[in-house]
């Protein structure tokens, strides 16, 4: 291979890893990284409003809260959260909450899976 070539394919390369990295760049931009004060704030009402559908008995907006909370389940309350919506998604007849639930006490304390467990047995649709 000559080293004109070389340089070619080098420089292509140089250029696609560039493409690539503006493109990731502009797209978390674009999507958001999650630690914007909105973003929380958005996020805060949203879960407000799964949590309210998910109390008159929607399944699908307890998993979507799930969802949202195990997001951060590094935090406790997360967690326990987290397990607490899927299980309750689960009993409201929502597929795929058992394998969340499942899934995410791999990474569960024993006391948040108990916590957990305990707030979605506590639970009651209101009419």
């Amino acid at each position: 291979m000559g080293a004109g070539r070389l340089t070619h394919m080098r420089t292509k390369s140089f250029f696609a890893i560039t493409a690539s990295t503006v493109l990731a760049a502009a797209l978390l931009l674009t999507v958001g990284c999650g630690g914007d004060a909105n973003n929380t704030d958005s996020a805060t009402v949203d879960v407000a409003k799964l949590e309210a559908k998910a109390l008159k008995g929607d399944a699908d907006a307890a998993y979507k809260a799930a969802e949202i909370f195990a997001q951060d389940s590094g935090e406790d309350a997360s967690m326990i959260a987290a397990l607490k919506w899927f299980r309750v998604a689960q009993v409201l007849g929502n597929p795929e909450a058992a394998l969340a639930v499942t899934t995410l006490e791999r990474s569960a304390t024993p006391t948040q899976i108990e916590k957990g467990m305990a707030q979605a047995m506590a639970f009651k649709v209101q009419e």
